[in-house]
């Protein structure tokens, strides 16, 4: 099993909430699975940009996971604009927001009490 189900289990979304009530203790393992030359505050700030970057109204309405296609059609747009990518790609043949209630089926509550009970 992976080193982090010894603090919460194996989904991105549970970690996101893991690290959103207890960003200490995440920035405190990803220090020790991952050791870094940064300060211990630089870590903690990574993950408080982390979580910034992946809670949103869109993600507070519908869930972890969720990506908006408006958004990522202007993405797609911006890159084919740009050269990055050569041929125009529609939103809807990259993103698949089908799995969201899967991802997003388990007990927030003992995620949430998981990170606030952890003490690395």
């Amino acid at each position: 099993a992976p080193p982090w189900q010894e603090y919460a289990d194996d989904t991105v979304s549970q970690a996101q909430d893991f690290m959103q009530a207890n960003p200490e203790c995440a920035a405190k393992i990803a220090r020790k699975y991952v050791p870094s030359k940064d300060a211990e505050e630089v870590t903690l700030a990574q993950i408080t940009e982390q979580i910034k970057f992946h809670r949103n109204d869109a993600t507070e309405q519908h869930g972890l996971g969720y990506s908006d296609p408006a958004a990522f059609q202007f993405m797609l747009d911006d890159m084919k604009a740009g050269g990055v990518i050569k041929k125009p790609l529609k939103a809807e043949d990259v993103i698949d927001n089908s799995l969201l209630d899967e991802i997003n089926d388990y007990d927030k509550d003992a995620v949430v009490a998981k990170a606030k009970a952890c003490q690395i």
